[in-house]
């Protein structure tokens, strides 16, 4: 209270220097893990990309054969605009694909603290590359484990650090 009885707010202390360190630490965490997600979508869509140009290549291929046949009244038109549809349908999804990967190498430059642009990557086959893309994300989405048994958040930030490089090992 306040010498004329007014009712004074109490002051919190400002936060310490270790306080400060953990806020920094958190967001170091916090980018390393978005960077990480975002190169395991990125070659996600690498490959959706790889995919959908090779069944374009077979997509042709059947257009060209089932135009053959037409010709030769081997079969209807039918069959022809069928063919026709499935190839305009593979060629359309290719723009969006290129378009997403642009727009995740663009997020992926900023994150790394470059203009944005093109981010050079590897292409990997995995032995089960579903379920390594997967546990990647899982394991970086989770927070660290230090926070929650109640070690030192400097370990769990070694033991995340720890998994982001696994991560990134895992994939080249």
């Amino acid at each position: 209270m306040s010498i004329s009885g007014e009712r004074t707010a109490a002051r919190p202390t400002p936060p310490g220097p270790a306080f400060e360190a953990q806020k920094a630490a958190a967001a170091n965490l916090s980018v390393a893990s978005s960077v990480a997600v975002g190169y395991v979508t990125l070659l996600s869509l690498d490959e959706q990309l790889r995919v959908t140009q090779q069944t374009l290549t077979s997509r042709e291929d059947a257009w060209h054969l089932a135009k053959r046949q037409f010709e030769t009244g081997y079969t209807s038109r039918l069959e022809l605009m069928q063919a026709d549809s499935e190839l305009r349908s593979t060629r359309a999804q290719i723009p969006p694909l290129q378009h997403q990967i642009a727009q995740q190498e663009n997020a992926l430059s900023v994150l790394l603290g470059d203009n944005p642009g093109a981010v050079k990557t590897r292409r990997v086959r995995p032995a089960y590359p579903a379920a390594s893309a997967v546990a990647a994300a899982v394991h970086l989405a989770q927070p660290p484990s230090g926070h929650r048994s109640g070690r030192s958040p400097a370990g769990g930030r070694r033991r995340h650090a720890g998994l982001v490089a696994g991560a990134a090992a895992a994939l080249y």
